[in-house]
C-alpha cells in the first residue's frame, strides 16, 4: 500500500485508530530508523486492519494523546487500525505535514512533541570537504545506489521550529502549513551553511515537504534543492544542477512510492481472529486483549476510563456475613486490618495490571451474568431456537463475549467482580488457597462466582458446604483430567437443578458417581501412586499438583498449624500461625531431607535430587509448606534428629507426620493413612450438613 494511498485514508477517515490501541510511545530514534529505513529503500513490515461497519468501538485522531481528539461514531464502513499505529504514527510525521495541518493550536492534544519535530536529511555545505557525501552533491552527481539505512540514519536531523528560528514563539513547535513566513525561514536554515554538533557545516532537505503535492510545499522543496545546487554549482552549467535536482526529487518519489506495507484485513464477523494475528505479530511486545476491545466498546458510552473503574471496584471494602465462617475463620479474618479478597489472591502484577488469567476469568463470569440478568436460564447443551431463553457455556468464547454491548458491560461488570471477589473469599476461608495463581481449575472460580452473584445464596452455609465438597472431591477424584473450561462451566446446569431440588447430597448424582474415587484414583491419588511404594514396577508418578492440594487441604483446616521455631530474627515472640492469611512467603520443605536419600550419589545437588520424578523422596505426601525462618534452621537435618525436638515433635502429628518413622517407606505410608483418614472426616461432616439439602 503505498504512503500517499495511506494518507488519503487516514485523512478522510477510512483508516482509524480505535481507542483501545495503546498511545503513541516510539521514541525519536526509532522513528529516525524508520525514516532511515524508507530512505534505503528498505521494507518495513505489514499493517492489520478489522473491516467494520458498526459504531462499536471509540476512535481517535491519529497521533493523539489517549482519551482526546475523539471520532464521532459513524455506522459507515470503516478500517479499524489493529496492528501498524507506532509505524503509521511516525511515518505521518516524517514524511507529511499532517500533525502541523491538524494540531496548530493544540500541542496539548499530541502524543508525542517528536511528531512536530521538522526531520531534515544533512548535505555537505560548501564549505564542507570533510563529511561523506551520500547525494553526490558537491560534483551534482548522483549515483543510485543502495544505502544502508546506518549511513542514511547518520545524516538525518530532528528540530522543532523555535530551535531554527527565534522569529515566532519561544517553545513554538507547529504552524501553519500555508504561513509563508514559517517556510521562508525553513529555507534560510535549510540553504545556509550551519553546523551540527559535529562542527561540521550541511545544507539542510526536509524529508517532510519532498512529496508534498500543495503548490506551496512543491515550491519550497524544488526552492530548496535548487539553492543547495547552486551553492555547490562552481563552473557547471545549469543543465548540471538540474539533473541533480531532478534525480534527488525522483529518488525520494521512489523512496515513498515504494513503501511496501502489506495490509492483512480481517472481517468484522471474526475480531478474535484479528486478537489472534496482533498477538503474532508482535511476540515479545504488548499484547492486544479482549479486554482491551471491551474497554474500546464500553468507551461509546462512558468517558471515564473504563479500566480504572474495574481497579478502583477491586479496592472496595468487602462484605460478607460472619454466619458462614467457621469461628477459627472469623478469628482470622477479624486479625486482619483490613481485608480484600483481591489483595489476598494477588490478581494485579507488579505494574498494578490485573494478571492475563483474571482477566479472563472477569470476562467469562462478566459474560455468564449478562445472559444470566437478561432472565436466561443456563443449559450445558444448545436448544435449538431457543436462543432468546437459554444460554450455554459458548457464551465465554471470545467472539460471543467481543458481541457484548456497552450497555450489557456497564450494567453488569460492578455485579461480576463482587461475584469474583466472594468466589475468592470462598476458596480462603473454605479451601486453603490464598492466591488466584494457586487455584489449579480456574473455571471453577466462574462456577462459584456464577452462583454468588445471588446474594441469598452467598448468605447460605450450606451452599458454601456444598461447594467445599466439589472442591475436595473434584481435585482428589480427579474430575477433571483434561482441565477443560466448558466441562467444568457444564456443571452450572447440575448445581442449579440440585439447589432447586433441595434434596440430600446422596441424590446428587454428578459428585455421588465420583465420591468413592477420592483418594483411591489409580494412578493418580491412590495410596500406591502417592507413596510411591511400586514406583519401579507402575512408572507412574504422582502428578505435581497434588503436593499444592495436599498444603492447601492442611492450610484450610481450624487455625491451620504451628511454625516449628520462633523467628527471634525478625523479633517475633511466638511461633507464627500457618493459614491462608500468613502473609509472608511459605517454602516447599522435604519433611525426609533429600540429603538422607540413600541413593544419592557424590556430588549430586539437590537441584537434581528435586528434579528426579521417580524419587520417593519427592513425594507429594513428603511436602509441606513451611516458613523461610523454620527451613534455613532445620536445612537438610535428618528427620529422625529434627522430629525429636521438643518444639517440633509437639506440631508433627497434627499434620500426620509420624515422628517414630525411621525409614521413608514407613512416613509415607503413616502420612496417606492420616491424609485420608482426615479428608474423609472433612468429606463426611459436609455430607451430614447437607444431608438435608441446603435449604
Amino acid at each position: 500500500m503505498e504512503f500517499r494511498k495511506i494518507l488519503e485514508r487516514l485523512t478522510k477517515k477510512e483508516l482509524i485508530l480505535p481507542d483501545f490501541q495503546r498511545g503513541f510511545i516510539w521514541d525519536l530514534d526509532r522513528m529516525k530508523k524508520l525514516y532511515a529505513s524508507i530512505l534505503a529503500k528498505i521494507p518495513i513490515g505489514s499493517i492489520l486492519t478489522l473491516e467494520s461497519s458498526d459504531d462499536k468501538f471509540n476512535c481517535k485522531q491519529i497521533g493523539a494523546k489517549p482519551r482526546s481528539r475523539m471520532f464521532e461514531k459513524s455506522t459507515k464502513t470503516v478500517d479499524y487500525l489493529i496492528d501498524g499505529q507506532q509505524r503509521l504514527t511516525s511515518l505521518l510525521a516524517g514524511f507529511s505535514t499532517y500533525y502541523f495541518d491538524n494540531f496548530n493550536g493544540a500541542e496539548n492534544d499530541i502524543a508525542s512533541n517528536d511528531l512536530l519535530s521538522l526531520y531534515f536529511l544533512k548535505v555537505p555545505a560548501i564549505d564542507n570537504s570533510k563529511s561523506e557525501d551520500l547525494f553526490g552533491v558537491r560534483d551534482l552527481l548522483f549515483k543510485k545506489r543502495s544505502f544502508s539505512s546506518s549511513e542514511i540514519y547518520s545524516i538525518i536531523e530532528a528540530k522543532y521550529l523555535f530551535e531554527i528560528t527565534d522569529k515566532f514563539g519561544k517553545k513554538q513547535k507547529s504552524f501553519k502549513t500555508n504561513n509563508n513566513d514559517v517556510f521562508n525561514e525553513i529555507f534560510n536554515y535549510c540553504t545556509t551553511s550551519i553546523s551540527d554538533e559535529s562542527g561540521l557545516r550541511f545544507y539542510r532537505i526536509p524529508i517532510q515537504f519532498i512529496d508534498g503535492e500543495s503548490n506551496t510545499i512543491a515550491i519550497l522543496r524544488a526552492r530548496i534543492l535548487d539553492q543547495i545546487a547552486n551553492s555547490h554549482k562552481g563552473k557547471k552549467d545549469d543543465i548540471a544542477k538540474n539533473v541533480w535536482t531532478n534525480a534527488i526529487s525522483n529518488y525520494f518519489t521512489e523512496c515513498l512510492s515504494g513503501i511496501s506495507l502489506e495490509e492483512i484485513k480481517v472481517e468484522n464477523s471474526d475480531k478474535a481472529r484479528a486478537i489472534d494475528i496482533y498477538n503474532n505479530l508482535n511476540q515479545g511486545g504488548v499484547k492486544l486483549s479482549i479486554l482491551d476491545l471491551i474497554i474500546a466498546t464500553v468507551g461509546t458510552k462512558d468517558d471515564k476510563n473504563f479500566y480504572d473503574q474495574i481497579l478502583n471496584i477491586l479496592s472496595d471494602n468487602f462484605v460478607y456475613d460472619n454466619n458462614i465462617l467457621s469461628s477459627e475463620m472469623k478469628t482470622l479474618i477479624d486479625n486482619q486490618n483490613v481485608y480484600n479478597p483481591f489483595e489476598i489472591a494477588n490478581v494485579l502484577t507488579s505494574k498494578g495490571e490485573m494478571k492475563k488469567m483474571f482477566t479472563s476469568v472477569f470476562l467469562d463470569v462478566l459474560a455468564l451474568l449478562v445472559n444470566k440478568n437478561k432472565g436466561k436460564k443456563f443449559s450445558a447443551k444448545a436448544l435449538k431456537n431457543k436462543e432468546d431463553k437459554y444460554f450455554t457455556p459458548l457464551v465465554t468464547k471470545e467472539n460471543e463475549v467481543l458481541k457484548l454491548s456497552a450497555d450489557d458491560v456497564l450494567n453488569n461488570y460492578k455485579d461480576a467482580c463482587k461475584a469474583i471477589a466472594r468466589a475468592l473469599f470462598f476458596f480462603q476461608t473454605r479451601c486453603g488457597i490464598r492466591e488466584f495463581d494457586a487455584i489449579n481449575y480456574k473455571a471453577q472460580i466462574s462456577v462459584v462466582a456464577y452462583f454468588f452473584s445471588n446474594d441469598e445464596y452467598f448468605n447460605n452455609k450450606k451452599i458454601h458446604d456444598l461447594f467445599e465438597y466439589w472442591y475436595w472431591i473434584s481435585i482428589f477424584a480427579w474430575m477433571y483430567p483434561s482441565n477443560q473450561k466448558i466441562e467444568i462451566l457444564d456443571s452450572i446446569e447440575k448445581f442449579e437443578d440440585f439447589i432447586k431440588s433441595n434434596n440430600s447430597i446422596e441424590n446428587f448424582t454428578y459428585l455421588k458417581t465420583v465420591r468413592s474415587d477420592v483418594l483411591k484414583k489409580k494412578f493418580y491419588s491412590d495410596e500406591e501412586t502417592l507413596t510411591m511404594k511400586r514406583i519401579s514396577e507402575t512408572e507412574k508418578y504422582p502428578p505435581k499438583v497434588m503436593t499444592s492440594y495436599i498444603c492447601q487441604f492442611y492450610l484450610s483446616r481450624g487455625f491451620g498449624y504451628k511454625s516449628f521455631f520462633i523467628d527471634t530474627k525478625h523479633n517475633k515472640t511466638k511461633k507464627d500461625d500457618i493459614n491462608v492469611f500468613y502473609d509472608e512467603k511459605l517454602e516447599i520443605h522435604h519433611l525426609m531431607p533429600l540429603g538422607s536419600d540413600p541413593n544419592k550419589k557424590i556430588g549430586q545437588t539437590t537441584k537434581e535430587l528435586r528434579s528426579r520424578t521417580n524419587n520417593p523422596f519427592n513425594s507429594p505426601l513428603n511436602m509441606l509448606l513451611i516458613t523461610k525462618n523454620d527451613n534455613a534452621l532445620i536445612s537438610d537435618m535428618d528427620y529422625v534428629n529434627y522430629s525429636a525436638e521438643p518444639e517440633i515433635k509437639s506440631i508433627l502429628p497434627s499434620l500426620d507426620c509420624s515422628v517414630t518413622a525411621k525409614t521413608l517407606t514407613d512416613f509415607l505410608q503413616s502420612r496417606f493413612t492420616g491424609f485420608y483418614s482426615k479428608v474423609e472426616s472433612v468429606l463426611s461432616g459436609l455430607e451430614i450438613n447437607l444431608k438435608n439439602g441446603i435449604k
